[in-house]
């Protein structure tokens, strides 16, 4: 969803609002009552699905015995039909992961040198910005560091390399890249040498509520008031019921069309000529507009900014229909594509709600890059690949696609600047005859 969508989603959402308050006969409330309710919900709505996700994983590490707070979890293999827990997996990355509350103190961190293998740590705040970025991009030489959040400073001593976090809860993903099943273990090995250590007391668990996807407006309110009152510090949002009946009504009126917004902004795409969606500006970072921010806590929580990845989404064919396995489908990647780390194709199964996962194929293939054996290239270095459910006369080239609905994500790290500025793009999905 870039900017233009955006402001689409509230113009739209905001005369849906409007109408809908003459049909229920709601008195009194003005469109800029509506709007300000829809510019509330966008800014709640990536705090919402970061708490979501946070409770469904520290409760799976508390079933296990843990604590889970400041808690490097790794994930040492990769993501297959099973991993349903953070939509859009990748298949080409381990990951390690640690949900942050830093309210009792700071942690350490240590990042080994990986200076032949991509990697990446970002750490996420409350609202879904990358405050920090490092890997492979400084050099990949390894660093250590004292996180702590700019809330709750500690002092260190001047010798101590310090860094800073907006926010006192927050995510942590590690990224380390698998050449293959060969290199699976040297890979675990890589992500083992990552640490998050506490070095002050730890925080209390907060309340390990199982939250929809899709919540109710006080659902949605009262979870997000709860996690900024978690900060330690004076919260603008007003829980549910100090809320007047008007904006009950407004809420119950508006909420499920946001939601239902983002949801075809994600399944449509970008309507271009190529049927490729371009990378958000300012995905990742606190430049982006609170309208892409939704949307990517909905369809791609945890995406980096588009220096170090670039995603790039096809939901419809050459000819603007929607993407289903039940045709085939043609995609030409061209011989070079301007990546300084790796690149990847990503097949996946497009839920109703929105969200992406890996769907289970008779060949566990669920992505091809440039690193996958066994690829058959045409005479100038490109690659066509097959996009089907039914499995073709030669499956060299196959991406199995599930029967229904599917999108496709191309992902590209350290993208050079053509890929960055548009002046590199993918050619169009083609429907088979």
């Amino acid at each position: 969803m870039d900017e233009s969508e955006g402001r689409m989603v509230r113009g739209w959402v905001w005369g849906a609002g409007a109408a809908a308050l003459l049909l229920a006969g709601v008195g009194g409330v003005g469109v800029w009552q509506a709007r300000e309710i829809v510019d509330e919900a966008l800014v709640m709505y990536p705090t919402y699905q970061l708490v979501r996700t946070r409770n469904e994983a520290l409760r799976r590490i508390s079933a296990a015995g843990y604590q889970g707070l400041n808690l490097l979890v790794p994930r040492d293999t990769l993501a297959g039909p099973a991993n349903r827990e953070v939509t859009t997996p990748n298949n080409d990355t381990l990951y390690a992961f640690a949900f942050l509350d830093l309210t009792k103190g700071p942690v350490r961190v240590t990042m080994p040198p990986l200076p032949g293998r991509y990697h990446s740590l970002a750490v996420m705040d409350l609202e879904t910005n990358n405050d920090i970025l490092t890997g492979t991009r400084d050099g990949g030489m390894g660093d250590e560091f004292v996180l702590m959040s700019v809330p709750f400073v500690v002092q260190q001593k001047p010798s101590v390399k310090v860094r800073y976090l907006s926010s006192a809860q927050g995510w942590l993903l590690i990224r380390v890249l698998v050449d293959g099943e060969s290199d699976l273990a040297a890979a675990r090995a890589a992500l083992r040498g990552f640490k998050v250590a506490p070095l002050m007391s730890q925080p209390a668990l907060p309340p390990l509520t199982e939250l929809p996807v899709e919540p109710t407006p006080a659902l949605l309110i009262d979870t997000v008031a709860a996690a900024w009152a978690g900060e330690g510090r004076p919260t603008a949002f007003v829980r549910w019921a100090d809320r007047p009946a008007w904006q009950h009504a407004l809420w119950a009126l508006i909420l499920p069309r946001i939601t239902a917004r983002l949801q075809a902004g994600i399944s449509e795409g970008a309507a271009r000529a190529d049927g490729w969606s371009l990378t958000p500006p300012g995905i990742g970072t606190a430049a982006a507009s609170p309208e892409v921010r939704a949307a990517v806590a909905l369809g791609g929580l945890g995406a980096l900014p588009a220096d170090e990845a670039i995603y790039w989404r096809a939901a419809q064919d050459a000819g603007g229909a929607a993407l289903t396995g039940a045709a085939r489908y043609t995609l030409t990647i061209p011989a070079k594509v301007p990546a300084r780390a790796f690149w990847s194709l990503s097949m996946y199964e497009r839920l109703p709600d929105g969200r992406l996962f890996y769907g289970a194929n008779p060949l566990k293939r669920y992505a091809v890059g440039d690193r996958t054996p066994g690829l058959r290239r045409n005479a100038d270095g490109s690659l066509t690949l097959t996009l089907s459910h039914a499995r073709p006369a030669d499956a060299t080239n196959w991406l199995p696609a599930p029967a229904g609905a599917f999108n496709l994500i191309f992902r590209a790290y350290l993208p050079g600047p053509e890929m960055r500025d548009g002046r590199f793009r993918l050619p169009a999905v083609r429907r088979a005859a």
